[in-house]
């Protein structure tokens, strides 16, 4: 398994349409988030929220509380 790097796919195959918000954005935030809504299926740690929606759990429609964290279109 190659190591996500953000801002990029998840796949070289563009397989999929995730694209990863890197490590060293959150730690210039500095922030907690309450809720990553839009998560992907595999956990990645260095997302620094208490709560996680994937698209198996359709995010969109579940309550959102607190500080909310959605990656940025570009």
């Amino acid at each position: 398994m190659t190591e996500k790097k953000g801002f990029t796919h998840d796949s070289v195959a563009n397989k999929t349409v995730e694209w990863y918000t890197p490590k060293w954005i959150f730690n210039a935030l500095n922030l907690k988030f309450d809720l990553d809504p839009c998560h992907p299926e595999e956990k990645l740690d260095w997302i620094p929220a208490a709560k996680h929606y994937s698209e198996k759990d359709n995010g969109l429609i579940q309550e959102w509380t607190g500080r909310i964290w959605i990656n940025p279109l570009r």
